[in-house]
């Protein structure tokens, strides 16, 4: 008969240690929803190598500057990338990916005020443009595109609004007040420059990646990440089984430590310590074995 470290062995470890044996010192609905915190937010970063870097790979789409990177399932997007097979520069911090890939931005007075006219069209004369980039100012007022939807949207003065086709580069704004006789109406935009991707910024914070030039195609973009662990208890039996049933034992001492802080026994929580470690290291040892056959191939 198979062996199995399930959830109630774990409930049990928990009640043993902090010497709650019954439902009226500690619930099992209780135990559980430490167990999934523990599991979510604790165990990724005690244990490292942990078994969730997992291959990522997608698809560009031709011209398009941004692309999602689901944070709700992956913790983070890790170097190297490849493009095509080919390796891509990364970067994740957004000073140097300005100061290497920033945009060439153009700008155009196009027009002046007359104090009468509101309605004002242009066409840029580099296309497409990259959305987000156009600027429209009478020196009053600043249109500008925030949701790069391709409306423009007054962000100070008497207000206004516009649309610009990022395509074809016609633009065209109505201000609420007619500009000044003699103020310039000045465009600011960027061009889109296109080609296979050589490098790729990859904003955590808002979980997008970009790539520079931007895609003219569709490129198989390929990398690894970080997938969030998933809480083992989904509906209470206590038959589940954790994704590794050897994290058992470290499930229960680190949720037991975690009931004693809460309790303000600390000295509790020293005590059981070294016996959490203990079996940390255990569970990392098992972990690393799984990786020792790739990890020793050099890669020179």
């Amino acid at each position: 008969m198979a062996l199995n470290f399930t959830l109630d062995d774990i409930r049990q470890v928990v009640r043993d240690l902090t010497s709650s044996p019954t439902q009226y010192q500690l619930t099992d609905a209780k135990i559980d929803d430490l167990i999934n915190k523990f599991i979510l937010f604790v165990l990724p970063d005690d244990m490292k190598p942990f078994k969730t870097l997992v291959p990522y790979v997608f698809y560009t789409v031709q011209n398009q500057v941004e692309y999602p990177f689901d944070l709700e399932q992956y913790m983070s997007l890790e170097p190297g990338m490849f493009c095509n097979g080919m390796q891509l520069f990364y970067y994740q911090d957004q000073t140097i990916w300005l100061r290497e890939y920033q945009y060439q931005y153009q700008q155009d007075q196009f027009a002046s005020g007359d104090g009468v006219a509101t309605v004002f069209s242009v066409s840029a004369n580099q296309v497409p443009i990259v959305p987000g980039t156009v600027i429209v100012t009478d020196g009053v007022v600043d249109m500008v595109d925030s949701n790069k939807d391709g409306i423009l949207t007054a962000t100070n003065g008497t207000g206004g609004a516009g649309v610009v086709d990022y395509s074809t580069g016609a633009i065209t704004v109505t201000f609420s007040v007619a500009p000044p006789f003699g103020n310039n109406i000045i465009l600011t935009w960027a061009p889109l420059i296109n080609g296979r991707p050589r490098a790729l910024y990859y904003n955590q914070g808002a979980g997008t990646i970009q790539f520079s030039p931007i895609p003219d195609q569709a490129y198989r973009i390929d990398a690894q990440a970080y997938i969030i662990p998933t809480a083992f208890i989904a509906n209470g039996s206590g038959l589940q089984v954790p994704e590794q049933q050897y994290w058992g034992y470290t499930i229960g001492y680190g949720v037991a430590i975690e009931i004693f802080r809460r309790r303000g026994q600390l000295d509790q929580a020293r005590g059981f310590q070294p016996d959490y470690d203990f079996y940390l290291d255990r569970a990392i040892g098992r972990s690393t074995q799984q990786y020792s056959s790739q990890r020793s191939v050099p890669k020179w």
